[in-house]
């Protein structure tokens, strides 16, 4: 039985103790209804007793107490173990969260759920990446933990919190705060306690690209930007902009661009692209290679490239087909 279900007979037990006790003290001390029905709930309480009253209805009187004193003592103890339950649940799935969280290794830090955190954490859950979402606001943050997300309740610009949020073992972080002022401080203090990650921070106001990478951001992107630039290429080539819609999207087979590290001990070190036949083998698009530590990007590779420790390799492909080449490249 649920604790709506025991409150429901409670008050029906209450109901049939006011009714027997109303016709009771009517019946025995000769008096109106609402005199009974107000003698019976004082004597529920405890605080009430006719004078000159028979014995019967002294009996009839201690019947009714002892029955008024159970409703409410059980009804105390309902009360305070949904409490305790209460506080044991948020209390144990904390202690599951935080040992989750701990656990975390190579995975990505979201430090802000807002609107353009909450596009976010929508793509990592698409693409089964571990993440952890650190978000200042309470209401968010249960929300989070009610969809099984990993959060923590902080400020993102505290080392205690980035701490907690296992940074040191981070993979990338995004800094998608509501403030310039706060993603540069975050920024700030996430890479002075990691040299290694990956950070993305989000720019509001266009003076803040600068100062984001200044900070240790190695990329900054403005969503109003993007979102301009979207708007514009689409109404001045709409052909170009749906055809790249398409190709991305065939018959419900959706095609991600991926980039895909060439990690130490892989099996396509010093081949030529033709010799791995990725496209035959994987059905991948190879539609670039970044060489190691050279900037410049090499778009529609030659078959006879040779693959090198550290080669960025662009790909379009379905999901399963980026597993399969990110297990040629030993990236997982």
């Amino acid at each position: 039985m649920n604790e709506k279900q025991r409150m429901k007979m409670i008050f029906f037990i209450f109901i049939i103790l006011l009714v027997i006790g109303t016709i009771g003290y009517s019946e025995l001390l000769q008096i109106s209804l609402p005199d009974s029905l107000y003698i019976t709930l004082m004597n529920i309480l405890g605080y009430s007793e006719v004078k000159g009253m028979p014995p019967i209805a002294k009996i009839f009187s201690m019947i009714v107490f002892t029955f008024g004193v159970g409703i409410g003592g059980y009804t105390v103890g309902i009360f305070i173990d949904i409490m305790m339950e209460g506080k044991m649940k948020d209390s144990w799935r904390k202690k599951i969260l935080e040992n989750k969280i701990s656990k975390l290794k190579d995975h990505y830090i979201l430090c802000g759920a807002g609107e353009t955190g909450e596009v976010v954490v929508g793509e990592f859950i698409q693409k089964h990446a571990n993440f952890v979402v650190i978000e200042r606001n309470e209401n968010v943050y249960k929300k989070l933990i009610e969809d099984g997300i990993l959060a923590i309740l902080g400020d993102a610009t505290e080392e205690e919190i980035l701490d907690r949020a296992q940074i040191k073992k981070a993979k990338g972080l995004i800094s998608s705060l509501s403030k310039d002022a706060d993603n540069i401080v975050a920024v700030l203090t996430a890479r002075q306690m990691n040299t290694n990650m990956y950070i993305i921070a989000r720019a509001i106001d266009k003076t803040a690209h600068s100062k984001l990478k200044k900070a240790g951001a190695n990329c900054t992107i403005s969503p109003n930007e993007i979102g301009g630039r979207r708007m514009a290429a689409q109404i001045i080539n709409p052909s170009i902009i749906s055809f790249l819609d398409v190709i991305t999207r065939i018959e419900d087979i959706e095609l991600d661009l991926e980039g895909i590290v060439i990690q130490k001990n892989s099996s396509i070190i010093g081949k030529p692209l033709k010799e791995i036949r990725m496209s035959g083998t994987t059905g991948l698009i190879v539609l670039a290679i970044q060489k190691y530590k050279q900037e410049d990007i090499l778009f529609n590779p030659s078959p006879d490239e040779i693959l090198n420790c550290g080669d960025v390799l662009l790909i379009l492909a379905t999901d399963s087909q980026i597993k399969r080449i990110k297990k040629l490249a030993n990236e997982i």
